[in-house]
């Protein structure tokens, strides 16, 4: 006989993809020793750029660590997420058309979302999504500092 320190139960539907992403993420973000680190970095960011809401997601769609400052902007950020991710593959294919930006921004629902991927081990990309209510800005030297961060912890 087999004994589970913990189970897990999950509402998911085939029809609304966040809903299996969520559950997947968030059991493997248990059994993850830095994810706790991760999360941390990730809420200090976002308290530091005044952010309602952070996700990493990495390669698979599989949410690395986040933060949310309400119900409602973890709610809309995991709802949005795929769609940001199909976006970015949609746009990534036709690349040859023009040069790439570094980031997507979406206003919506009163809220600025930001989008951005970077490189962090071995040339697989991770994104970034992160939701703002007064302004999609936030200063290159908290971000730069954040991802180093956030490299340093997921490549070790």
């Amino acid at each position: 006989m087999t004994t589970y320190e913990k189970i897990f139960f999950y509402n998911t539907s085939i029809y609304d993809l966040s809903t299996i992403i969520n559950a997947i993420s968030e059991i493997l973000l248990s059994l993850y020793p830095k994810s706790e680190l991760i999360e941390r970095t990730i809420k200090q960011f976002a308290e530091k750029i005044n952010a309602e809401g952070v996700v990493l997601i990495d390669d698979n769609s599989l949410i690395v660590g986040s933060y949310y400052s309400t119900k409602e902007s973890k709610k809309l950020l995991n709802a949005s997420t795929p769609y940001f991710l199909t976006l970015n593959d949609s746009f990534q294919l036709t690349e040859e058309y023009g040069k790439r930006e570094d980031q997507m921004v979406v206003q919506r629902f009163g809220k600025y979302f930001v989008f951005k991927e970077e490189q962090f081990k071995e040339g697989l990309p991770y994104y970034l999504l992160v939701m703002k209510a007064e302004s999609p800005d936030f200063s290159k030297e908290d971000y730069n500092s954040f991802i180093k961060l956030i490299k340093e912890i997921i490549s070790k």
